[in-house]
């Protein structure tokens, strides 16, 4: 999986949503089709249930990634 997808999946929820809505998946569905095109959740609920192996040195260099994305966050 490219980054890209990875970075869709990883996005914020407020936690009271998440304990007492259940996340509310469905309007979190329709945020992702207006924001990044239609088939998008569909896209990503197929992704999810997919194995993915990454090679040893493909996790390092997505360690150092988001380790340098994480530093220009602060």
């Amino acid at each position: 999986m490219r980054q890209g997808g990875m970075r869709l999946m990883c996005k914020a929820n407020v936690g009271s949503c998440n304990v007492f809505r259940y996340g509310e998946q469905f309007k979190f569905g329709m945020y992702l089709e207006d924001a990044y095109g239609k088939g998008t959740a569909e896209a990503l609920q197929q992704k999810s249930r997919e194995i993915t192996k990454f090679s040893d040195i493909r996790i390092k260099e997505m360690i150092e990634y988001y380790n340098k994305l994480l530093t220009n966050l602060k």
